[in-house]
């Protein structure tokens, strides 16, 4: 832990009256909402009975050990400022200098943002709906959170040095619905890394949200590292809304939990905005990785390029549903979506969904899916050279993922990114 950390414990305070508002009315919806129904849509493969949300409160106390146990992993060097919770209750906050304050850079745990910036909060915050399909969900999320951490960049301020957010579960029988929002004016810069993890092999539940606001000619990067204990449920919603000219770059790394939604929003709304948005994931055993995903082109000249790639061993199941949807208005439009499967397991599944709903005229939108195992040469190809298969197919799903992660423009945060996938596959 850096020597400028703070240490707090969580302190209850007034909730401030607005918000109150919020999650008064998202609890009236969550009531009023039906549950996820099997014939919807929007749930299409996915196996309904693993969905679980119920009886999985916020802010219990970490234990002694298991707060040891999380100060191993904390902060990564280099990065700028650090926000640390555990069960939705902060642990640690490493504010940023004073340099960067006096420059008008905001990097404060939601609560505090709450209450010292609610005008800001109230331009951005839950503008629109996140969800695809679990509206019940987000309701429950919005109910709920009072962690997170809010991200605000200024004019003109280049931030070359990354963020760092942790939200630790240690306890079976709790949640966390932390919401994290990024807001980035004209001509800034910066980069977020994000960090879901479990200190034990246990259950929990998670329901999160992250809002990324990205002004003109802009750029921003945001990795998002998800490693749940096998019995995790959790839900993430992502909205990215990149302005005139602005540039945004979305990795979503996943290899934990149970059951796993992710319900992802880029809409390129300022005319020659780009955004790309990419995911690896690593499902073993019986987990379920169940993906939506929603490329929104409302200005003209505007780019996306949407990666999606999983490797699936034993009887995982993989859902990819992604759709581009062009505007009349969107003219000059470059869209593009994939999903990539390797399927290393023999009672695996992946399902893919790609779709194209185009209303402009000139534009060019392309989309695909594949499937597919090791080849028969190449895995006697590495016999012959004494690689056991276990052993290769470690190495070649770190070799089909990396692809993701070198996209990255940070090459710090690739090089670990790299990592992490080999010591999750034990390569």
């Amino acid at each position: 832990m850096q020597k400028n950390s703070v240490v707090t414990k969580a302190e209850k305070n007034i909730i401030p009256s607005w918000w109150e508002d919020v999650r008064r009315q998202a609890l009236l919806d969550y009531e009023r909402l039906s549950p996820p129904q099997k014939k919807d849509e929007k749930w299409r493969f996915t196996t309904i009975e693993k969905v679980k949300w119920e009886g999985y409160p916020p802010e219990i106390p970490v234990s002694p050990s298991d707060l040891d146990k999380i100060c191993q992993f904390f902060p990564y060097e280099n990065s700028l400022g650090s926000i640390v919770y555990g069960n939705d209750t902060l642990l640690f906050y490493s504010p940023i200098s004073e340099k960067l304050q006096k420059m008008g850079v905001i990097f404060s745990p939601l609560f505090d943002a709450i209450t010292l910036y609610p005008d800001l909060l109230k331009e951005y915050i839950f503008k629109e709906k996140l969800s695809m399909g679990s509206d019940k969900l987000e309701a429950l999320h919005r109910s709920n959170t009072l962690s997170g951490v809010f991200l605000y960049v200024p004019k003109y301020v280049e931030i070359q040095e990354f963020f760092e957010v942790w939200f630790w579960l240690s306890e079976p029988n709790t949640g966390t619905y932390p919401h994290c929002l990024f807001v980035l004016e004209e001509g800034s810069k910066a980069r977020v890394q994000l960090n879901f993890r479990s200190i034990n092999e246990r259950g929990g539940f998670s329901c999160s949200a992250i809002e990324s606001y990205l002004r003109q000619s802009s750029h921003f990067e945001l990795v998002s590292v998800q490693q749940w204990a096998k019995e995790v449920n959790s839900f993430l919603f992502s909205l990215t809304d990149v302005g005139q000219d602005a540039q945004s770059s979305s990795l979503y790394v996943n290899v934990g939990g149970a059951y796993n939604r992710f319900e992802g929003k880029t809409r390129l709304s300022g005319a020659g905005g780009s955004a790309e948005v990419l995911s690896a994931t690593i499902a073993k055993n019986n987990q379920e990785f169940d993906q939506r995903t929603l490329q929104i082109h409302s200005a003209p000249y505007t780019t996306s390029n949407l990666l999606f790639k999983n490797v699936l061993f034993d009887s995982a199941k993989t859902i990819f549903s992604g759709m581009i949807d062009v505007s009349p208005e969107a003219q000059k439009t470059d869209a593009y979506q994939s999903n990539k499967n390797l399927i290393l397991g023999e009672n695996a599944e992946a399902n893919s969904l790609p779709g194209l709903e185009i209303m402009a005229d000139d534009v060019r939108c392309t989309h695909g899916a594949t499937t597919g195992s090791l080849a028969k040469e190449e895995l006697f190809y590495s016999q012959q050279r004494g690689i056991p298969k276990v052993v290769f197919e470690k190495l070649y799903s770190v070799g089909f993922l990396a692809e993701c992660a070198q996209r990255l423009k940070n090459t710090q945060i690739a090089d670990r990114i790299l990592d992490f996938f080999h010591s999750c596959l034990q390569v």
